[in-house]
């Protein structure tokens, strides 16, 4: 059975879910990487981080273990596939024939595993 993230507890009580983004502090060396075989351009990665797109709903009681890396998500193996072969198409093709990230999947609505 799947729940959703923020139907996820770590106490008998349900509030209200809290939005609690996907990345936080990432190296400018990986946001290079991602960048370029997202099919993003130079710089754009930072947008992302502040729009939806990089939120998901938890439940305040895990807020923190996931703030701290206690407790991570991971999307499902199709999700997973479909991001391999967006960067291996990526790599091998020139950039005017990239395709983006956002048009492919959207990280926000897919199922993830708590790990």
């Amino acid at each position: 059975m799947l729940y959703r993230l923020e139907n996820l507890s770590l106490t008998r009580n349900f509030l209200d879910p809290v939005p609690a983004r996907l990345f936080e502090d990432v190296s400018p060396m990986h946001v290079g990487y991602f960048e370029c075989f997202g099919g993003l351009c130079k710089g754009e990665f930072k947008r992302y981080l502040s729009s939806e797109m990089n939120f998901i709903s938890i439940q305040p009681s895990i807020q923190k273990a996931v703030r701290t890396n206690r407790i991570g998500f991971v999307p499902a193996d199709e999700a997973l596939k479909d991001i391999v072969r967006l960067y291996e198409h990526n790599t091998h093709c020139k950039v005017p024939d990239r395709k983006r990230f956002a048009m492919v999947i959207n990280i926000s609505a897919m199922p993830y595993t708590a790990i």
